[in-house]
C-alpha cells in the first residue's frame, strides 16, 4: 500500500467510514479544514448538527436507491450485499463526478458506504482515485442514546446497527490504506489524531496542522459530544452486551495498532447467524420502516437533484448574478422548509412505530389491544393526513418556485442566446485566425524550401571549392618538393663547379711553374725547344677551351672577373719574354 502524496498527479479519495452519531461529521470538518474538498451538494446544518454534517445529499440519495434496491434501508442489520456491478458503479461513479471537481484531495462522508465498500472503491478507482479510509469509532451505547434522542430508536436496534455497521467497515478495509479514530482523541488531542491518521493511512494533508491550529480548536467543541457512556441498562440482552463490548474493545486495539481480528470474524458469523434465525420475524418492520424511508428519500433525492440542476444554472450564468442570488435564497429557504417538514414526518413516523412496539409489549388482552390499535390507527390517519397536507403545501411552493425557475429559464435562454452569439462571432475570429496562420504556415514552408535549395547550392559550391583547393594544395605540395629537390641539385651542382674552379686554379700555378722552367731552358735552348713549346701551346689552348667552357658555366653564378682572371694570365703566358 503506497503513500498518498498531495501535490503528484494522482488523485485521492479519503473515505471516512462511520456509524451515525459516531463523530463522522466533526472528523470530516477537521480533514476538511487540512485542505480534502467537500462535495458540491452539502446536507444543511441543523439542530442536532449545528456545525454541519459535511455530508452530499446526492451521495445519500444514490445509497438510499442501492439500499431500497436490495431491500434494505439505512436501519437495517441483516446481513447485506450490493455487487460492483455496471449498473452500481455507474450510478456511484455518476454522483462521484457531479460532486467534486478535479482536485487532488477529496473527502466523502456517508454512514451508509460501510455496508457497500467494495462497490464505492472499484467505482473510486475506476475513475482514477487512489482510495484510503479512516474509520472514526464511538462508545457504541453512546451512539445508541443519540439514535434514540434523534429517532427514537430503541437502544438494543441502535446497539445491533453499530454492531453491523463498524464489523462490515472493518472487514471491507483490512486491504486497504485505513487508520482508526475514537471521538474521544479527536476532541481531546486533536492534532495527535490526525498524525496517527496521516502515519497509518499514508496521507499528507495539504495544509500543515500547526498552520490551522486556532481554526481547528474553535470548530471543535467538547459539548458537541452529548451522550456520555454510563453502561448498559439491564434490559440489553447479555449476548448482545458481550458482542458489543469485545468489539469496542478490538476496535481500540486496532487504534493502538495491537489488535486482532478472528474474534471480529466470529462475531461476525455470529451476528449473522441470528439475523438469519429472527431476520423473518422483524421483516415486516423493517419493511415498513423502509417504505416510510424510501418515501422520504424520495423527497430528499428530488429535492436533491433540483438543488444540483439549479446550481449548474447558477454557475453556467453567472452573470444573472443579482436575480440568480435572490432565487438561490428563495431555494434556501424552500430546502429548510422541505427539511423542517421531512424531520417532522420521521419523528411522527418514528413515534408511531415505538408506539407499536409499546403496544405489542404492554398489551395483555384483546379489548386494550383493539382499543390501542384503533387510537393509533386514528393517529396514523391525522398523521397521514397531516402529511399530505405538508406534501400539498410543498407541492404548492414547489409550484410557485418552478415558475420563478421558469422565468430564470426564460432569462437564461436569452443569456444563452447572446452567448451562442458571441460564440459564433468568435468561432469566426478563430477560423480568420487559423487561415492566416495556415497562410503564413505557406509561405513560411515555401521560404524554408528555397532557403534549403540555396544552402544545397551553397553547399555544393564549397565542396567544389574544397576539392579544388585540395588538390591545388596536392600540386603546391608537388611543386614544393620538385623545387626543393632542383634547389639541393643546384647547390650540389655549384659545389662541383666551385672545386673544378679550384682545380683549374692549381693546374694554371702549375703551368705557370712549367712554364718559368721551360723559359729558363728555353734560354738555354731556344731551338731545341720550340717544337716543345708549340706542342705547349697547342695544349694550353685544348686547355683554354676547357677553361672556357667551364668558365662559361662558372660566369652564371660568379660573374665574368674570374675569366678576365684567367684572360689576363693566358695573355700574359702568350706575351714573348725578352731573352734573358
Amino acid at each position: 500500500m503506497g503513500e498518498l502524496r498531495v501535490g503528484s498527479s494522482t488523485k485521492k479519495l479519503l473515505f471516512v467510514l462511520g456509524m451515525h452519531r459516531s463523530g463522522t461529521s466533526a472528523l470530516t470538518g477537521v480533514l476538511a479544514k487540512l485542505g480534502a474538498e467537500l462535495p458540491r451538494a452539502l446536507m444543511a446544518e441543523h439542530e442536532i448538527n449545528p456545525k454541519g454534517f459535511f455530508e452530499s445529499t446526492v451521495v445519500m440519495g444514490v445509497n438510499n436507491e442501492l439500499l431500497a434496491a436490495h431491500g434494505s434501508s439505512w436501519r437495517d442489520f441483516r446481513p447485506l450485499t450490493i455487487e460492483p456491478t455496471n449498473s452500481v458503479k455507474g450510478r456511484i461513479s455518476e454522483a462521484l463526478k457531479n460532486e467534486y471537481s478535479d482536485s487532488a484531495f477529496v473527502v466523502l462522508k456517508d454512514p451508509r458506504i460501510c455496508r457497500m465498500v467494495p462497490a464505492w472503491d472499484a467505482a473510486a478507482t475506476e475513475l482514477g482515485y487512489v482510495t484510503s479510509y479512516v474509520l472514526p469509532y464511538r462508545h457504541p451505547l453512546e451512539v445508541a442514546k443519540s439514535l434514540e434522542k434523534r429517532d427514537s430508536m430503541p437502544i438494543a436496534e441502535g446497539l445491533l446497527l453499530w454492531l453491523r455497521h463498524v464489523l462490515e467497515a472493518e472487514y471491507m478495509t483490512r486491504d486497504k490504506n485505513r487508520a482508526f479514530v475514537s471521538m474521544v482523541d479527536l476532541l481531546e488531542d486533536w492534532k495527535g489524531a490526525v498524525t496517527r491518521i496521516s502515519r497509518r493511512a499514508h496521507i499528507e494533508w495539504p495544509c500543515s496542522p500547526d498552520s490551522i491550529a486556532s481554526e481547528i480548536d474553535s470548530f471543535l467543541d467538547k459539548d458537541l459530544r452529548h451522550q456520555i457512556d454510563t453502561g448498559p441498562g439491564p434490559d440489553i440482552d447479555p449476548l448482545l452486551t458481550g458482542w458489543i463490548m469485545e468489539t469496542f474493545s478490538a476496535l481500540q486495539e486496532l487504534d493502538a495498532g495491537s489488535g486482532s481480528v478472528p474474534r471480529l470474524d466470529d462475531i461476525r458469523h455470529e451476528l449473522d447467524e441470528a439475523c438469519r434465525l429472527f431476520g423473518p420475524a422483524l421483516h415486516g418492520r423493517i419493511e415498513r420502516a423502509g417504505v416510510l424511508e424510501r418515501g422520504y428519500n424520495a423527497k430528499n433525492q428530488a429535492l436533491a437533484e433540483l438543488q444540483v440542476k439549479s446550481d449548474k444554472m447558477l454557475l453556467d450564468h453567472a452573470t444573472q448574478s443579482g436575480i440568480l442570488q435572490a432565487a438561490q435564497d428563495d431555494k434556501k429557504a424552500l430546502i429548510q422548509q422541505l427539511q423542517e417538514m421531512t424531520v417532522d414526518v420521521a419523528r411522527l413516523t418514528l413515534e408511531r412505530e415505538k408506539l407499536e412496539q409499546q403496544h405489542t409489549r404492554d398489551a395483555r388482552n384483546t379489548g386494550e389491544l383493539t382499543a390501542e390499535v384503533s387510537r393509533l390507527t386514528s393517529e396514523r390517519d391525522q398523521i397521514l393526513a397531516h402529511n399530505h397536507l405538508l406534501e400539498a403545501q410543498y407541492v404548492s411552493d414547489m409550484q410557485a418556485r418552478m415558475e420563478t425557475i421558469h422565468q430564470l429559464q426564460q432569462e437564461i435562454l436569452a443569456a444563452t442566446t447572446e452567448k451562442a452569439r458571441l460564440l459564433t462571432e468568435c468561432d469566426k475570429a478563430v477560423a480568420d485566425l487559423r487561415l492566416a496562420e495556415e497562410k503564413h504556415r505557406t509561405e513560411t514552408r515555401k521560404t524554408k524550401r528555397n532557403l534549403s535549395a540555396m544552402m544545397e547550392r551553397m553547399e555544393a559550391k564549397v565542396s567544389t571549392a574544397v576539392a579544388e583547393a585540395a588538390r591545388m594544395a596536392g600540386e603546391r605540395d608537388q611543386l614544393s618538393q620538385q623545387l626543393s629537390e632542383t634547389h639541393r641539385a643546384h647547390e650540389a651542382r655549384l659545389l662541383q663547379m666551385h672545386d673544378a674552379q679550384f682545380a683549374a686554379a692549381e693546374t694554371i700555378g702549375a703551368l705557370k711553374a712549367d712554364i718559368t722552367r721551360i723559359e729558363q731552358a728555353a734560354r738555354q735552348s731556344v731551338s731545341a725547344r720550340v717544337n716543345e713549346i708549340d706542342n705547349l701551346n697547342k695544349r694550353l689552348l685544348e686547355i683554354q677551351a676547357q677553361i672556357d667552357k667551364q668558365g662559361q658555366l662558372l660566369g652564371r653564378y660568379t660573374g665574368a672577373r674570374r675569366i678576365d682572371f684567367l684572360d689576363w694570365a693566358f695573355r700574359k703566358s702568350q706575351r714573348p719574354r725578352a731573352p734573358g
